[in-house]
């Protein structure tokens, strides 16, 4: 007994009996884990705008935080609620074309033999599970849009509440530093600190590489009067938050499109201005943005992507880099410049 006693008195023992605590307690609550993950990302990303605007704003005159957040929340509010009265069925009616568009290129017999080739990797390789995954996921958000909705509308009003009384859940939580559960607290506030350090960063640096690849996107698509413009771009901002192999996949509905609309001439136009979008990412906004964060090499990459896919599904794919970055961090591997990430 005195052995685990002493056991557990090192750091180390103590974070990762905590860890394993809160991943089974998110085991256990597997059924909300779409609200959970959801909300996390709405309130971070809602308190990070939250500091910008507020930091910008007392440059030039006195704001009161309190009223900047209610006036945030009435603009973007009015946005969603715009977004949805008047984009939603033009976003189902172009889905719908897409789909059909997706099926008939793929069950129609061709005589080209680059596009027998594509479809043979696209059966062979490991893309076709994560097309199943997201066709799966899409179809299943069409299903049942009345839980998406309520998930998102969930998650709105807590990250709003949050922000409203941030200072009270403060002086909330630091009670527990004076109780019986001290030494848990201590740990879960470092844990929490590093994990919204990390975590944070990635998740912020790739929505922004995903939202430029998206308008960039757009703009290339729209000169090259392509149909189905918003659910295309909406597909290449969600696929863009997978690193590396998000602008793959997003590439296969794209040059469907274009191969229905121009013949395979009007791929290899895509194509080229694809491979001039992804060199500005890759050498001018990714590094950039990314200049703070451990690089994980291609081939970790994609490993992590397949074990994180495989354990949390669609969810894994967007949340499995920033996870394996906060390990990394937390463990303080050298990422190989002699720097501790």
């Amino acid at each position: 007994m005195n052995y685990f006693k002493e056991q557990f008195q090192k750091q180390w023992v103590k974070r990762l009996f905590i860890i394993s605590i809160l991943f089974l307690l998110l085991y256990l609550m597997k059924n909300l884990f779409d609200l959970i993950l959801i909300s996390f990302i709405f309130i971070y990303l809602m308190n990070r705008l939250h500091i910008l605007i507020v930091s910008v704003l007392k440059r030039y005159i006195r704001v009161n935080p309190l009223v900047v957040t209610i006036v945030m929340y009435v603009i973007i509010a009015g946005i969603l609620t715009f977004g949805v009265y008047k984009l939603l069925p033009i976003l189902i009616t172009q889905s719908t074309v897409l789909i059909t568009q997706a099926i008939d290129f793929y069950n129609k017999p061709s005589s080209n033999n680059v596009i027998i080739y594509i479809k043979e990797i696209i059966q062979n390789s490991t893309v076709s599970g994560y097309l199943n995954q997201g066709v799966s996921f899409i179809f299943k958000s069409f299903t049942n849009i009345s839980q998406s909705i309520f998930n998102v509308a969930i998650a709105f009003i807590l990250s709003l509440f949050f922000l409203v009384g941030k200072k009270s859940i403060k002086d909330f939580t630091k009670g527990f530093k004076y109780n019986k559960f001290a030494f848990l607290y201590s740990e879960i506030e470092f844990l929490g600190a590093r994990f919204m350090h990390s975590f944070g960063m990635v998740i912020e640096a790739q929505i922004i590489i995903a939202l430029v690849t998206a308008i960039l996107t757009a703009i290339f698509l729209f000169v090259m009067n392509f149909p189905q413009l918003l659910i295309l771009t909406i597909i290449v901002f969600v696929l863009g938050l997978i690193p590396v192999v998000g602008s793959v996949i997003a590439l296969i509905p794209l040059c469907i499109t274009a191969f229905t609309i121009g013949g395979i001439t009007k791929v290899i136009y895509l194509l080229i201005l694809d491979c001039i979008l992804q060199l500005f990412i890759g050498y001018v906004l990714g590094p950039k943005l990314m200049s703070s964060i451990a690089k994980i090499p291609i081939f970790f990459t994609i490993i992590v992507l397949i074990i994180s896919q495989h354990f949390l599904g669609v969810w894994g794919l967007l949340l499995g880099i920033p996870i394996f970055s906060f390990i990394m961090d937390e463990s303080e591997l050298d990422n190989g410049s002699g720097k501790k990430t």
